[in-house]
């Protein structure tokens, strides 16, 4: 109803017009009807919604919206301006990105927003709380703006998951050792090749996108090779021939598994280099035959310990004994006789040691040894034998020789074998026989380098491989005991050479020896001159059931002056040291009832200060059990045959060591 009051005719009347208002408010409730029902559903919606208007100004905002801002929920009120509320927000550190930068982070968002549609695609953020988001905008007819977000919290979740296992896996082909290729089926197209796989086929670069099939040697050996696969899934082994990138053919065993990688057949490919294998191989086959000479040269070494240690003992009484006899010899004639017997008994004790040291695999005594001394030591010995049967000897020795660590016995040793050996390959030659050695410095491999060459008849092929073999010989019966190459090969290969056979059918033989040159000695390892300020007088105990043997060493130190007693066993002697003490006691190690070992120990407990005495004459360090108890004990030992020197120097040596430790 509308109406006013206006005169008519002198009076005051009412003009009122009356209008139908049923339509407008069913209208009216239909729109509100349609506001409530659109209000619900975008307050039932799981994401964040927002509606401004054209000035930037909130309109309205659903719970989820204002639930995804908790920081800053209480501005979402119609009305503010989005900047304001974007700034608030940002200032209490709602949004991790905007920590620490704040003004440049709104003017960011501020210049995304100007676009009126927003970035395309959107953008993704994470806030305070850890949770991730999805933003997007859409402009709407009036100018305004709708803004949605997306709780993408699980999704990031489940990529970085992805991501991380892709890593991990990406990671582990990486690392591993062996060649990985994936290739697709139908056109050999590289989706990944792992770096081992570059590395065996020579590329630089991955190939990811080129073709694997021109590294087929053979095609048809690839297409049965993807018809098997086919039909079985799986392939095992294949030896094949691949080309590398320097177009180099190889052999290698390929196995593969046929699988499916997004929709399309993939092949996952494993190539093993066959050429370490069949090198090995070959390197395996030498290997046993090497491991065949080493049982039958322990076989040897076994024997000859054993014989040597049975020689131990009466060659130290023959040996002390001779040089004591030359000592207090009472004439020139007895002297010079007994000099000639001790330098006998010398070299066989000397020759004890070398079969000692063969049996054991290892250097006896080693010092800084001239190479071409050694040689020409060798070429005196057996000078007379080579002049008469008419071998012209030639040597070539390099003047700038290094020293090698070695036994010098056993390398005259060697050169001698050498040379004898060489002797009688050319004792059937007619014509020039020709003998030429010669010796080089390999700086690079840091080796010294012998060749001993002959022009003799050589090797037959069918016995080359058995020519270091112990007790192999192609000479008469009589003529060769099949030991000499052999001692050669187990001396050479102790002092950590190599020694091998050149030769050529009717053209000769030169065996090649090749030796760790020496390190110069520090100032801790050099020799120092032995301290003889020892005392005059000791009271020393010898302990041997070899009654000859203790009677030697007994003699060689009462000589000195030393007050000696000698006792045949370690009970005897462990009843003596518990009466009396001794600056030196000398023990043999191996006796019936208490031997060595169980002296020290017994004397250890019982009488502590003599164990610092104790030092042991032996003939068995190749035992276990003798060489552990040596390594442990570290006491100062004396090998077997022993000389007159040895055992002096053997006392000098404990009492320097007594006298460091007060």
């Amino acid at each position: 109803v509308s109406a006013r009051c206006i005169e008519y005719q002198g009076e005051d009347v009412v003009v009122s017009s009356i209008v139908d208002l049923t339509e407008l408010k069913q209208r009216e409730a239909e729109l509100q009807q349609a506001r409530e029902v659109l209000e619900d559903a975008i307050e039932a919606m799981p994401e964040g919604f927002m509606l401004l208007d054209a000035d930037d100004r909130l309109v309205l905002c659903n719970s989820r919206f204002r639930e995804f801002n908790d920081l800053s929920a209480e501005m979402l009120t119609p009305g503010v301006e989005w900047l304001d509320f974007v700034r608030a927000g940002a200032e209490r550190g709602q949004y991790m990105d905007a920590l620490g930068r704040v003004e440049d982070w709104i003017e960011d968002r501020r210049r995304y927003h100007s676009l009126g549609t927003g970035k395309p695609g959107g953008i993704e953020f994470q806030q305070h709380d850890g949770r991730w988001y999805h933003g997007f905008s859409q402009a709407t007819r009036q100018g305004g703006e709708v803004a949605i977000r997306i709780d993408i919290t699980e999704r990031k979740k489940m990529e970085l998951a992805l991501r991380e296992s892709e890593g991990l896996i990406r990671r582990v082909l990486e690392a591993c050792a062996a060649p990985i290729t994936m290739s697709r089926v139908r056109d050999g197209v590289i989706i990944y090749e792992s770096p081992a796989a570059r590395t065996l086929l020579r590329y630089d670069e991955p190939q990811e996108g080129t073709s694997a099939l021109d590294r087929w040697h053979d095609p048809k050996t690839r297409a049965a090779f993807v018809e098997r696969l086919r039909q079985t899934g799986a392939v095992d082994g294949l030896e094949a021939q691949l080309r590398k990138a320097d177009g180099e053919l190889f052999w290698c065993a390929i196995s593969s598994r046929l699988i499916d990688y997004r929709g399309e057949e993939v092949l996952v490919t494993n190539a093993y280099d066959l050429t370490e294998r069949h090198v090995a191989e070959e390197e395996l086959a030498r290997q046993r035959e090497l491991l065949h000479q080493s049982e039958k040269l322990s076989a040897l070494g076994e024997l000859l310990a054993g014989v040597s240690h049975e020689l131990n003992n009466p060659l130290s009484v023959l040996i002390g004994q001779a040089l004591l006899l030359r000592e207090t010899a009472p004439d020139e004639q007895t002297a010079v006789r007994a000099e000639k017997i001790g330098k006998a008994a010398d070299r066989c004790g000397r020759i004890v040691k070398t079969f000692l040291a063969m049996a054991r695999q290892e250097p006896g005594d080693t010092v800084a040894v001239d190479i071409n001394n050694a040689i020409e030591n060798a070429l005196e010995m057996t000078g007379y034998s080579l002049r008469t049967t008419g071998i012209e000897v030639s040597a070539r020795l390099s003047s700038n020789l290094p020293a090698v660590r070695a036994d010098p016995d056993q390398m005259r040793q060697v050169f001698i074998n050498l040379i004898v050996n060489s002797q009688h390959a050319l004792q059937d030659v007619t014509g020039p026989r020709k003998l030429h050695i010669t010796t080089s410095h390999r700086k690079r491999s840091g080796h010294v380098a012998i060749k001993v060459k002959d022009n003799g008849p050589g090797i037959p092929p069918d016995i080359r491989s058995r020519i270091f073999e112990p007790l192999y010989t192609t000479k008469e019966v009589g003529t060769g005991t099949g030991i000499g190459l052999a001692l050669c090969h187990r001396i050479i290969v102790a002092h950590g050479g190599t020694i091998e056979v050149e030769t050529t059918a009717g053209q000769g033989a030169a065996f090649a020896i090749r030796l760790p040159v020496a390190r110069p000695e520090t100032d801790e390892t050099a020799a120092s001159p032995k301290d003889q300020s020892e005392p005059a007088l000791l009271n020393v105990l010898v302990v041997d059931d070899e009654r000859d043997v203790g009677q030697v060493i007994s003699d060689v130190l009462v000589r000195d002056g030393h007050v000696v007693e000698v006792v045949g066993s370690g009970t005897a002697a462990l009843e003596r040291i518990e009466r009396h003490r001794y600056d030196v006691i000398l023990s043999d190690i191996r006796m019936p009832g208490m031997d060595g070992p169980s002296l020290y120990r017994a004397v250890s407990e019982t009488v502590p200060e003599q164990a610092d005495a104790m030092a042991f004459v032996t003939g068995d360090v190749l035992s276990p059990r003798v060489k552990e108890f040596l390594d442990e004990s570290k006491r100062p030992y004396l090998e077997k045959p022993i000389r007159p020197r040895d055992v002096r120097d053997l006392v000098a040596q404990l009492v320097r060591l007594k006298a460091s430790r007060t």
